[in-house]
């Protein structure tokens, strides 16, 4: 289970996010649906990035540097 050995985690910016939870925004798609197109394993994810984005708009998107 899990991302192969070796494997990177996918980073987002926050522009590809904003155009990931487009959709559900408009209210055109639910978070499950567009999970499975997208074969985004986990839904809480995009749930997580809606809640950011319509609390502090396209910049609370953004990485957080890691230190």
């Amino acid at each position: 289970m899990g991302r192969p050995k070796g494997g990177t985690n996918k980073t987002w910016s926050a522009q590809e996010k904003y155009e990931v939870i487009k959709p559900i925004i408009e209210g055109a798609i639910s978070l499950e649906q567009r999970a499975r197109e997208l074969n985004i394993k986990s839904s809480g994810m995009l749930c997580n990035w809606t809640k950011l984005y319509l609390n502090g708009g396209i910049d609370a998107l953004e990485n957080k540097r890691k230190p």
